[in-house]
């Protein structure tokens, strides 16, 4: 019988390599969003895409900003 850790382990590996057939051939900011949307944190995304936390974090914020002023045009189109 396994223990919690190991089990635990393997399946931080499924979900990593879940998560790296999801990106392949993805933009960089695809990439992103898409495991965001995973439940997966800056830091481990910085792993998976072999980037560091902070170019995660800035492009988490852009996207946040365009999703912003998205809806700002959308309910706002004059201003």
């Amino acid at each position: 019988m396994r223990s919690r850790g190991e089990l635990e382990q393997r399946m931080d590996i499924l979900i990593r390599l879940n998560a790296i057939q999801l990106i392949k051939g993805k933009k960089q900011a695809d990439q992103i969003r898409l495991l965001t949307l995973a439940g997966i944190g800056p830091k481990e995304i910085s792993e998976i895409i072999g980037t560091t936390p902070n170019t995660v974090n800035v492009c988490l914020a852009s996207l946040r900003n365009r999703n912003a002023l998205s809806l700002k045009e959308r309910d706002h189109p004059d201003e």
